[in-house]
């Protein structure tokens, strides 16, 4: 008799969780959400002003090697790269196999928020950064930024080396 009361006891005090222990778990989670959240898409903005940078020296490389101006131009939210060449006029533009396009588009909510001004810069046959349309080398360096909400990461073109940083 007495092991059934005690059996009793058990059950009645096993009703489940209490209000204050569900809200403290939903805290920790929205907390542990929010984190992985910024988290990600600092990653993605880190992956595409890389990816960014990688096509940029792409182009230089094209450059040097063909010797014929390269552009690089900026949308707002794709990039592209043409060869330019100054005896005809003619530009074609270079086609990503990785992007199955001659167009690159950034990652989703990811935007360049500050472009070079215009939104092209140029490599010469010595893989040096000048003006898309005099040619003109540049004298200052040139950054541009990739924005992903209020998060945002910069790169910067070194002028007469165009090392891409």
């Amino acid at each position: 008799m007495d092991r059934s009361i005690k059996n009793a006891e058990t059950i009645k005090n096993n009703r489940g969780f209490t209000l204050v222990e569900l809200v403290i778990v939903i805290i920790v989670m929205a907390i542990i959400s929010c984190i992985i959240a910024l988290r990600t898409s600092s990653v993605d903005l880190s992956n595409q002003i890389f990816q960014v940078i990688n096509d940029i020296r792409y182009a230089q490389s094209l450059a040097c090697s063909s010797n014929l101006r390269h552009r690089f131009y900026f949308d707002s939210n794709a990039y592209r790269i043409a060869s330019y060449d100054q005896s005809t006029g003619s530009e074609t533009f270079i086609y990503f196999p990785y992007a199955d396009a001659n167009f690159v588009p950034l990652a989703s909510g990811i935007s360049f928020s500050k472009p070079p001004t215009p939104n092209c810069i140029a490599f010469n046959g010595r893989g040096q950064p000048c003006d898309c349309n005099s040619g003109t080398t540049f004298t200052n360096d040139v950054t541009f930024r990739l924005s992903a909400g209020t998060t945002t990461k910069d790169a910067v073109v070194t002028a007469f080396t165009g090392y891409t940083h």
